[in-house]
């Protein structure tokens, strides 16, 4: 019932270790337990009321990709470090499905995009790597639903290089098929599931 906004880039810093929540039934702000480390570009998903933060830069622009994994527990306020990405990446994107949390595509400490995607068990604290994204990129918007990750958008290279590709993994047979596109080639957005529906924004 609360939202966290975790790490990024704030004024007069390249990268934070902010974590700050909000609760909309009082409509406050409060200052939480910062991030072990800091972080700009990292993403996050939520499994079993603990929020999983994955990868991130250390400096603009897209510098210093980060093989960082952090969980937070919003319920004691502390966080605890995991094993890390076996490929250092930020703008990365992360997402949980049936247990278990999946990290795809980024970009690397060279600045390249990347197609590794890594699946994180928390049982084992271990990582193990997975089918590839079939177009490497970064930037995307990601959602599971009913046991696929659709893989939307991203970029290539610069902020300009959008993709409108469309790619579903299946967990089940560990394989990738593409799907409808974008209407427009577009990155760096927002995305959520919601009501039967992948939304993508901005």
């Amino acid at each position: 019932g609360r939202l966290f906004l975790i790490g990024g880039l704030a004024r007069g810093a390249e990268s934070h270790a902010l974590n700050q929540e909000y609760d909309p039934a009082t409509d406050m702000w409060r200052e939480r337990a910062p991030m072990p480390g800091p972080l700009s570009h990292p993403n996050a998903t939520v499994l079993d009321g603990k929020i999983y933060v994955i990868g991130g830069f250390l400096a603009q622009v897209h510098v210093g990709a980060q093989n960082a994994a952090f969980e937070y527990d919003p319920a004691a306020d502390t966080w605890r470090q995991l094993s890390p990405l076996s490929v250092p990446r930020g703008s990365v994107g992360v997402v949980a499905l049936d247990g278990k949390i999946h990290a795809i595509g980024g970009r690397t400490a060279d600045r390249v995009t990347s197609a590794a995607h890594e699946v994180y068990d928390p049982a084992t604290n271990q990582w193990t790597d997975a089918a590839p994204l079939p177009t490497a990129r970064d930037h995307i918007a990601i959602a599971a639903v009913d046991g696929r990750i659709h893989v939307i958008g991203g970029r290539l290279n610069t902020p300009v290089d959008n993709v409108a590709t469309h790619d579903v993994y299946d967990a089940a047979t560990n394989t990738w098929s593409s799907a409808a596109p974008l209407p427009t080639a577009r990155s760096g957005g927002a995305s959520a599931y919601y009501k039967g529906l992948i939304v993508v924004a901005g």
